[in-house]
C-alpha cells in the first residue's frame, strides 16, 4: 500500500485498518494476524 492509501484508511477506520496496513507492510506471510484482527 502508498502511504496515501493508508493515510485514507487511517482516517476512515482507525483501530482494525490501522494494524491492517501495517501488517501488510511488515510482512506479507503474516496473514495469520489479519485474521486475527477480524476474528478477535
Amino acid at each position: 500500500m502508498t502511504a496515501e492509501v493508508m493515510s485514507v484508511l487511517g482516517q476512515s477506520n482507525p483501530p482494525p485498518w490501522g494494524q491492517f496496513s501495517m501488517t501488510i507492510n511488515t510482512h506479507g506471510a503474516k496473514k495469520i494476524q489479519i485474521s486475527e484482527l477480524f476474528f478477535a
